[in-house]
């Protein structure tokens, strides 16, 4: 059935009917990843973030790969999409200070305080310095 499945999605991948980024990417108890629209961003930036995608679809339970791309979404506007991103990395690493305070700061950017305000009391409860 899993087999058909995938077969499934590669030849509708294939046929343009889906992009390769909407395999599916989600692993037992993770947000699902985002959905990226790239197709108006330049290559100088659309180019490491698909990199880094690629990373996180080859190995969706690598924290620092699911993190990585948080940073570079993050640091292209990409909130939403970088906060999911924060979040999966913090659920597979959950004693990871950088994670937490990664995710506090895209919500803060985002002004949703409290659950910034949250994320960085568990980030000072692993790290106070």
């Amino acid at each position: 059935m899993r087999r058909a499945a995938l077969c499934l999605a590669l030849s509708a991948s294939l046929a343009g009917v889906i992009r390769p980024c909407q395999v599916e990417t989600q692993t037992a108890g993770l947000p699902e990843l985002p959905q990226l629209a790239l197709d108006d961003v330049p290559p100088i930036i659309r180019v490491p973030i698909q990199e880094a995608y690629d990373a996180v679809v080859a190995h969706p339970q690598d924290a620092s790969a699911n993190g990585r791309l948080g940073m570079f979404l993050h640091a292209h506007n990409f909130f939403q999409e970088a906060e999911v991103c924060y979040r999966r990395a913090h659920l597979l690493d959950p004693n990871s200070f950088r994670w937490v305070y990664y995710l506090g700061l895209v919500q803060l950017g985002r002004a949703d305080c409290d659950q910034a305000v949250s994320s960085f009391r568990k980030a000072l409860r692993l790290d106070a310095e």
